[in-house]
This record gives structure tokens, C-alpha cells and sequence, in this order.
């Protein structure tokens, strides 16, 4: 069972005629993140949403978060354009922005940027994305250079990837690639 509990609105002096207040949420002793709202003076409109600062980087808590160590990447080391990309092999629009990404960027930014790549396979609804993701690190950890090579197949062979075949498919290009396929 969830337990709510709601702050008493208090004024925004930056917003004179809407209340802030948060909603605290738990369930069995776990927490969530708070829910924080405005509610206007005649009680007509609420909002939901968080504030940010408009100065510096609005999301830089979440940033701080993301750790780079240990993952594939291209480009220049210390680049002043990082970009992290979370990715699923088995995602359409993965394999999109994957071109857009692999074939754009360095005409675009030529040694100004530096790519790392994150699993994010959904096996909920990709069913292969997972295994393709353990291969890929299989493939890294061989290999750093050729799990480029491993990402590029896997988008390039999507369609003709199954569930049931991506075993064998992953294994014939580890062979060609002179990669260990056990």
C-alpha cells in the first residue's frame, strides 16, 4: 500500500500568486523521489514539474551520475563534446540514431567530440537485445576497437536477426572478425 503525505502550500516568492507544495510518496518502507507542484492562489491550476537553476547546467545532478570508465567509446580523449549513448541493438530507433551518430558527427565535429556507449538493451519488448549486449561486451573486452565493428553489424544486420538465430549470426561474425566466440 502507498503512503502519501502532502506539505502545506507555501508562497513562491518568485512566482507571487502560486503556492509550492510536495507530495512525499513511500510504500513498505521504501521511498520515492518527492512530486513537487504549484498550485495557483484560486486554487484553479496545478502544476506539476520540477524548477531548475537557468544558470550552469540544469541537469548537471544527473550528469554527475553517468560513469564512463570501462566503456566503449570514439573520438579524441578529452574532447570538449562528450556524448554518452544509450543503446539497444534490437531498437529501430537505436540503429537510426546510431548512423546519425557514426556517419554525422565526425563531419560535423571532426576531433571535437568523443563517444562512449552504454547498454540499455529493453528485453521486455527486444527479445535478442540483452544477449546482444552481452556479446558486445564480450567483444570489448577482447578487443576494444572491434566492438565498433561488432555495433556496426549488429545495426547494418537487425532485420535478419532473430532471437532464435542470434547465437549462431553473433558467433559467425566473432569468427570473421578473429574474436573468441566462446
Amino acid at each position: 500500500m502507498y503512503e502519501v503525505t502532502i506539505d502545506d502550500p507555501k508562497p513562491v516568492r518568485s512566482l507571487p500568486g502560486y503556492f509550492a507544495m510536495s507530495a512525499h510518496i513511500g510504500m513498505n518502507g521504501q521511498s520515492f523521489p518527492d512530486e513537487n507542484y504549484l498550485i495557483s492562489a484560486d486554487s484553479r491550476y496545478i502544476f506539476k514539474g520540477d524548477a531548475f537553476p537557468v544558470s550552469g547546467n540544469a541537469f548537471q545532478e544527473n550528469v554527475d551520475k553517468i560513469r564512463t570508465t570501462d566503456q566503449p567509446f570514439w573520438g579524441k580523449p578529452g574532447a570538449p563534446l562528450q556524448i554518452v549513448v544509450f543503446g539497444d541493438f534490437q531498437c529501430p530507433y537505436c540503429k537510426e540514431e546510431a548512423n546519425v551518430v557514426r556517419k554525422n558527427l565526425q563531419a560535423a565535429f571532426d576531433g571535437k567530440f568523443r563517444v562512449y556507449f552504454k547498454d540499455f538493451p529493453l528485453d521486455t519488448i527486444h527479445p535478442w537485445a540483452k544477449p546482444a549486449s552481452i556479446a558486445g561486451r564480450c567483444v570489448f573486452r577482447q578487443n576494444a576497437q572491434k566492438f565498433w565493428d561488432y555495433f556496426d553489424w549488429a545495426y547494418a544486420n537487425q532485420q535478419e536477426i532473430t532471437p532464435e538465430n542470434f547465437d549462431a549470426k553473433a558467433k559467425e561474425w566473432a569468427a570473421g572478425a578473429g574474436i573468441d566466440a566462446k
